[in-house]
């Protein structure tokens, strides 16, 4: 009924079920649970530098590092609730990420972050489940699968 948005009422005329918004920065939103009985998916984002990660991209993620760089690991939009697959790629040797910044708080199990892949070519996985979300930051948890070489 506004500009750039529909909505769909079955249970409510005052509340929609579905509710369809268009243009930058908005959300649609299904007010019910949803069965996909194909595929769904997250198309792979590859055009990440310097582990700048904007979410609304895509929620599967890949970043090459360069060789014997530090790169901060900078989310931006994430929503509580969801989860971030990130594949990180060695270009040379020896690329780093620095998991925590301003407004970015990333837990690990124990702890600790993990070495990340050293060699040529490595690739590393790490899953993050994101508990707080924000435009800039967020909170998460995370889990990381090394050495896919």
């Amino acid at each position: 009924t506004t500009a750039n948005a529909f909505g769909v009422y079955m249970s409510s005329n005052t509340i929609p079920d579905l509710q369809v918004i268009g243009g930058a920065g908005a959300e649609s939103t299904l007010s019910s649970s949803l069965k996909v009985t194909g595929q769904a998916y997250s198309e792979l984002h590859t055009s990440v530098s310097n582990a700048t990660v904007d979410w609304n991209n895509g929620n599967v993620q890949e970043i090459t590092l360069a060789s014997g760089t530090t790169n901060v690991f900078t989310p931006t939009n994430a929503k509580a609730g969801a989860t971030y697959i990130l594949k990180i790629i060695q270009g040379g040797t020896s690329g780093l990420v620095t998991w925590e910044s301003s407004g970015t708080v990333v837990n690990w199990s124990g702890g600790t972050a993990p070495t990340l892949t050293a060699t040529s070519s490595a690739v590393d996985i790490v899953t993050l489940i994101c508990t707080a979300g924000g435009s800039t930051g967020g909170t998460f948890y995370a889990n990381a699968v090394l050495n896919f070489s």
